[in-house]
């Protein structure tokens, strides 16, 4: 949950600093959800413009940054 709550921080500040990006966001959930509906995951493949700037937060600032990239230490073949 700490990750989830950090980036709905992010994503706040984002849309505070970025205006712009804040209406087209709020007139794609206008266009496809309404005003008087709530916003279901039945929605989200017709949100992709909402879900490029989720996908575009956690891109410039990652719940977790401080982990280490995975690598693998030795060859594997399956």
């Amino acid at each position: 949950s700490e990750t989830t709550s950090e980036t709905i921080r992010w994503f706040l500040l984002f849309m505070a600093q970025h205006q712009d990006i804040q209406q087209r966001c709020y007139e794609a959930i206008d266009r496809v959800i309404g005003r008087d509906a709530e916003v279901t995951m039945e929605d989200r493949p017709q949100l992709d413009y909402l879900e490029a700037c989720i996908m575009e937060v956690l891109r410039l600032a990652p719940p977790a940054p401080l982990n280490l990239a995975h690598s693998v230490e030795r060859d594997t073949y399956v």
